[in-house]
């Protein structure tokens, strides 16, 4: 290390550990150490090629995580790559960045973190058990997990190269594709390869079912307002003022996380309709392992656990199938589902789709940027209340 003590030591050179990094290090007065178990990521070709993301999946710039069986999801695991170089998941999820809806933050009902403040930032009970001494007792650590599941829906096109798989699939054009990148730094795998974006409310679609009519947004205990618990959140925008249910977007060609490998071959094309839940009520946790911090976490998404979760999920694939299939810019284009063997185009049911979402929904992967640029604020606003406390050694800083 270049230097003995630093005024701010951030443990994670991750995503959110280098936002708050760089935020702090905007004051040149102090300085600030950033601590990361991975390399730096500037010999990494396959983290600056926006389209090699999916290469760094399994290898040693991967913390090669697999969550718990989620009976929700038919008791299957999801492969959880998670980037083991400095800059974490940012390098790993092909440059996408989306906003949080405002009124997800403001359901929080917390002083300084609404939608507004963070949109601004954007434009102990485990540790007892394995023999851990508490240094900040935060009860709860780890609990509340929120990933938003997503469904690949693949089908394959009747003209095979209105899709970008002969750019990656067929006989030596990864290779091609990779020599232009190296030459120019344009084409295939220079882009991300999905499509538009869209985002939708299913009141009109599932208004008249029960499950639907009797899930008012409930009051969550665990979000508190100045005065008290938050009262009538709508964390699944339930309400007609509510933000969108679903979100939907589409790939360019075929692929996606590790499980999917029934790659096309010369004259095949196929794409993706995937649906994403934007407010799912099931809850998974993270917890420790063990005692040995270089062993992985237990992750358990909880995928699909909540009734109302299946049947969101469900007919946003539904609604999705149908675009595909129905609309006036696909539907001529659609041969039938990707692999061949299967037939989800022709599904109709919401109970076909369930059963569906339950074999196929897996991970966003997404990184997280808003917290860590909460986060630089909080600890720049106790410097400067106590600015003498950074450089005091028993004072800690914990977010």
């Amino acid at each position: 290390m270049a230097a003995e003590a630093y005024d701010y030591v951030v443990c994670g050179g991750g995503t959110s550990g280098c936002v708050i990094a760089g935020r702090l290090a905007e004051d040149l007065n102090v300085s600030v150490c950033v601590i990361e178990a991975g390399p730096d990521n500037a010999d990494l070709d396959n983290v600056h090629m926006v389209g090699g993301w999916s290469q760094n999946f399994d290898g040693p710039t991967d913390w090669n995580i697999t969550s718990e069986p989620a009976p929700g999801i038919n008791g299957r695991q999801v492969k959880n790559s998670r980037g083991r170089f400095l800059g974490g998941c940012s390098g790993l999820n092909g440059t996408l960045c989306i906003r949080g809806n405002k009124q997800d933050y403001d359901d929080w009902g917390l002083d300084g973190w609404t939608g507004e403040d963070m949109w601004k930032c954007m434009a102990r009970s485990e540790l007892s058990r394995h023999g851990i001494q508490t240094q900040v007792d935060l009860q709860g650590v780890g609990k509340n997990l929120m990933d938003h599941a997503i469904t690949f829906v693949f089908y394959e096109t009747n003209e095979p190269k209105l899709t970008n798989d002969h750019l990656a699939y067929y006989d030596g054009a990864l290779a091609s594709s990779y020599q232009l990148y190296k030459d120019t730094k344009t084409g295939f795998l220079s882009a991300f390869p999905f499509g538009a974006f869209g985002y939708g409310r299913l009141d009109d679609r599932l208004k008249d079912l029960p499950e639907w009519q009797q899930a008012s947004p409930p009051a969550d205990p665990h979000v508190t307002k100045p005065h008290g618990p938050a009262e009538n959140r709508d964390a699944m925008g339930l309400l007609p003022s509510a933000q969108p249910n679903v979100e939907w977007f589409s790939t360019e060609c075929y692929g996606g996380p590790k499980q999917y490998a029934d790659f096309p071959s010369n004259g095949q094309g196929a794409f993706a309709m995937i649906s994403m839940l934007l407010s799912p009520r099931s809850r998974g946790s993270v917890t420790l392992a063990s005692a040995d911090p270089t062993t992985n976490p237990v992750v358990d998404h909880n995928y699909l656990a909540d009734p109302l979760d299946v049947l969101v999920m469900a007919e946003a694939c539904r609604w999705g199938n149908e675009i595909v299939t129905k609309g006036a810019g696909t539907k001529d284009y659609i041969k039938g589902s990707w692999p061949p063997s299967e037939k989800h185009h022709e599904y109709t049911t919401r109970e076909e789709w369930a059963d569906f979402a339950r074999k196929n929904a897996t991970t966003s992967q997404m990184p997280a940027y808003g917290i860590g640029e909460k986060a630089a604020e909080l600890i720049r606003e106790d410097a400067k209340r106590a600015p003498d406390a950074r450089r005091n050694d028993s004072a800690v800083a914990s977010i």
